[in-house]
């Protein structure tokens, strides 16, 4: 419906809308009044568009804009009695109406409606614009199940420009089917992602767009520096049902907005998350205790949970294992555990055998990394039950004689019978620490290959070294071996290789940095012994990936790449970090012109010039199979910097660095399939696994105990506080901490059993994130004063006057509780998120901008202020 104007209105609005670079729908005249009830007769230009509804003053004052609002604001575009009812919703949630008579009200509606419908695909029905018109049912034939159309509408509301570079980016997943949207792909340009760039993405359409959407399952955030990201996330995951991963890896988000993300979780019930990465983020005990919270209110399966890097202490870890017993059904479906680079301590070492001994065999964990972690792996006697785990990585935590914990870990590698990766490097090793772990691997039948990571322990000495060696040969089901950093000398070194050449399914070998730092600079007459052994096992054994880097020198490294030219097995190479020089540069020459089956190389790091580098070049131009070079990127600078006083020689080498990641990319295998290094994501919804009758009835017990436990405690507690009483000292009891000269060990005693049953909190900060007691006793900041400048009050006397969490509140618990349970803080009921929608009604319409200094306009909802009318 589009009617026509006098000229000047037409050519009035026709540049107005130019100008916007809105296209028109629909145009007409209406009449408009405030009330339904009175007199409707105030003449209006009436003009849709693919987002907005507008409403133009009289032809005299066709410039003066009525009314502006975005079809997102519309609640509803109805007929009444012959009079169109538009009501709006602004940014406040405060609603108006206005009536509009014209007489071709049905067109009109069905225009309003339709134009609604195409960008609100997949909107549920509380969140689609109300129409007196019926409208067809409309196939989603937008890309990513009309992401797009949503995304530009939402960036109309916004008054953000649409990124063509992420309109292609999206486009590109699409048609490479790919359900992963990744903001830190290389598929996308950093300057699109990075805050900084005049050519940045708003990132609130990006999210915005993605609330409802049915396309995408999964969002990945690696390495994307915007402080805002976390937050317009949970905004998402408060409100789709569909997405199944998220992973966020070395984010600027702060604890704030982790505690946002938890938040978002525990309202969405429907939401469908199976795999949660949160690596290198900055949980804080506020985030942390957010997410327990999430994940022990769980409606289904968990695959993949990762925490690595996040620093959580112990009563964070004892958290986390309190929120895996609250929800077995969740807890017993986790394939993939990895919780390192945190540290447990004793603390968090008990939480997490507490947890193992009641999962046991009934557990479905296959992957656990608990490497750097403070781990006290003497403490850890259940994970000899987990026969099914094919990968664990114990990687920086000590294993000492002491506490056993060479011992815990001889049962698991005896035991298992699925075991593929075992990582143990930093780990202090010694002969007699190692010999029972190798010992069990080697006797082991059940074992068909394993990758044994045994880098940097030095400690082995020669005596460990030299058994590493002999159990390596005797095995029948070690395939990789890390020994990177052991430090022999060329002797005992000679001496080990020997040793493992009759190891005959060895396939990958590492031997990084292993000779002393003067080895590199002996004749090569003294070093020719190492060559000969290397060059024995490189031709007799199965090996297919060997690692020399660092430290051979050029006296081991040249010999050797002569006497490996021809062979026909060896897939990849590092040679990395070993001062070759040009003269290295010719060898590699060499190799590649004669070898035909190594397609992965390593040679960085080996002080190669611009001649270097063009003789590499030269023979790359007759090799048809390497097509991985780990980019040299260290001795690309160096010979930047040598030639930086000559335009020309930079522009040319600038061309060989062009010429040689050609020629890789042309010898990849069309055929070629990488391995995946991560989980797959999930793409159907996996229930909550079933509780063994067992654990339900171990749980059971243990609840049954604790309720004890509790009672007794609370009757001490009373008899207490009487003698309290009678001291002058207020009912709710000190908060005793531990650095105080004046607590004796019976009253630490005391508080701590108060603190374990739940009576006694230690500080405001033990809380749970934004939880009423924080807010009711002001939030500290560890000086002994809240943040209101007051003094923190030393008891918790008035702890009853906050609003409580009864069960009747949090619902009914779907798992089963056990003393360890008990220290997980209940969700807060008062607090809403930042992001998310309150608990009691229908999320906003409106996506809040993004918590930084710049604020994204909003669209008025109402007419302009100076009228006279008052719209």
């Amino acid at each position: 419906m589009m009617s026509r104007f006098e000229d000047s209105e037409q050519r009035a609005i026709e540049q107005y809308f130019q100008e916007l670079g809105e296209p028109i729908r629909l145009q007409t005249y209406c009449l408009k009044g405030k009330a339904k009830g009175k007199a409707i007769k105030e003449k209006r230009i009436f003009v849709l568009t693919p987002y907005r509804i507008y409403l133009f003053g009289q032809a005299k004052k066709v410039s003066k804009l009525k009314l502006d609002v975005h079809l997102y604001d519309v609640v509803d575009f109805v007929e009444e009695d012959g009079v169109i009812r538009l009501r709006t919703r602004d940014v406040k949630q405060k609603d108006s109406t206005i009536f509009l008579a014209l007489k071709q009200a049905p067109e009109l509606i069905a225009a309003v409606g339709r134009a609604a419908q195409l960008i609100s695909h997949d909107f549920p029905t509380d969140r689609r614009l109300v129409c007196s018109e019926p409208l067809p049912q409309s196939e989603v034939t937008g890309p990513a199940r009309g992401y797009l159309d949503v995304y530009r509408a939402y960036c109309n509301y916004h008054r953000s420009p649409v990124s063509v570079e992420f309109v292609h980016f999206i486009n590109s997943l699409v048609a490479a089917e790919s359900v992963d949207l990744d903001l830190g792909s290389e598929d996308l340009s950093c300057g699109v992602i990075d805050w900084r760039s005049e050519i940045s993405v708003d990132l609130v359409p990006v999210f915005a767009a993605l609330r409802y959407n049915r396309y995408f399952r999964s969002i990945k955030l690696r390495n994307v520096m915007r402080r805002e990201i976390v937050g317009l996330a949970a905004d998402v995951l408060a409100r789709n049902k569909t997405i199944t991963r998220v992973t966020f890896q070395t984010t600027n988000s702060d604890e704030r907005q982790f505690g946002e993300l938890g938040n978002a979780l525990l309202r969405n019930a429907e939401h469908s998350l199976q795999v949660v990465e949160l690596v290198d983020c900055k949980l804080g005990n506020g985030g942390a205790h957010s997410i327990q919270r999430a994940l022990s209110h769980w409606r289904h399966s968990l695959k993949v949970l990762s925490l690595a890097n996040c620093k959580l202490a112990p009563k964070a870890i004892e958290g986390l294992f309190a929120s895996f017993e609250q929800e077995f059904g969740m807890s017993l479906s986790i394939e993939d555990l990895d919780l390192s680079g945190n540290h447990f301590g004793e603390q968090g070492t008990r939480a997490l055998e507490h947890w193992l001994n009641i999962v046991k065999t009934s557990s479905a964990l296959t992957r656990l990394s608990l490497a750097s972690s403070g781990l006290v792996v003497g403490l850890v006697n259940s994970l000899k039950s987990f026969v099914r785990i094919s990968s664990l990585d114990l990687s920086g935590n000590k294993i000492a004689e002491e506490d056993g914990g060479y011992s815990r870990l001889a049962d698991v590698c005896e035991c298992s019978y699925a075991l593929q990766k075992l990582r143990l490097a930093g780990c202090d090793l010694r002969l007699e620490t190692v010999e029972p772990v190798l010992e069990a691997i080697v006797n082991n039948i059940k074992i068909s290959r394993i990758d044994l990571d045994l880098a940097d322990n030095a400690s082995l000495g020669l005596n460990g070294a030299a058994y590493v060696a002999a159990a390596v040969a005797r095995s029948k089901s070690v395939t990789a071996l890390d020994v990177s950093g052991l430090k022999l000398k060329e002797k005992p070194f000679v001496d080990f290789l020997d040793k493992i050449a009759a190891n005959r399914v060895l396939s990958k070998l590492s031997l990084r940095n292993i000779l002393n730092k003067n080895s590199e600079t002996k004749p090569t007459k003294e070093l020719m012994p190492i060559v000969v052994a290397l060059t024995i096992l490189i031709n007799t054994t199965s090996l297919v990936s060997l690692d020399i880097s660092q430290g051979y020198g050029r006296n081991v490294i040249l010999p050797l790449l002569e006497s490996i030219s021809r062979n026909n097995k060896l897939r990849a190479l590092s040679i990395r970090d070993n001062l070759l020089g040009d003269k290295g540069a010719e060898a590699i020459s060499a190799l590649l012109r004669t070898n035909s089956t190594l397609t992965s190389l390593d040679i960085d790091d080996n002080r190669l010039t611009f001649a270097g580098f063009q003789v590499v070049l030269s023979a790359l131009r007759c090799n048809s199979t390497l097509y991985k070079m780990s980019w040299p990127i260290n001795d690309i600078i160096g010979v930047q910097k040598a030639q930086q006083d000559s335009a020309e020689r930079s522009a040319q080498f600038s061309r060989v660095q062009v010429a040689l990641f050609n020629r890789l990319a042309a010898n990849r295998p069309t055929s070629h399939v990488e391995e995946p290094t991560e989980h797959p994501t999930p793409l159907t919804l996996a229930p909550m696994v079933d509780v063994p009758e067992h654990i339900r009835q171990n749980a059971q017990r243990m609840s049954f105990d604790e309720t004890e436990l509790t009672a007794s405690t609370a009757s001490m507690h009373t008899s207490t506080a009487s003698m309290h009483s009678s001291a002058g000292v207020p009912p709710g009891g000190l908060v005793l901490t531990e650095d105080d000269d004046s607590v004796s060990d019976d009253d630490r005693a005391h508080n701590h059993h108060l603190a374990q049953s739940g009576l006694l909190r230690g500080s405001v900060a033990d809380e749970p994130y934004g939880s009423p007691v924080a807010t009711h006793m002001g939030a500290s900041d560890g000086s002994g004063r809240s943040r209101s400048g007051s003094a923190t009050p030393t008891n918790f006397a008035n702890f009853d006057e906050s609003p409580s969490h009864s069960p009747a509140q949090l619902g009914t618990p779907r798992g089963f509780h056990s003393p360890v349970a008990s220290l997980l803080p209940p969700p807060p009921l008062d607090t809403p998120p930042l992001f998310a929608a309150p608990v009691d009604g229908p999320a906003p319409d409106l996506l809040p901008p993004p918590p930084l200094d710049e604020e994204s306009p909003l669209p008025s909802a109402s007419e302009d202020s100076g009228d006279d009318d008052g719209w």
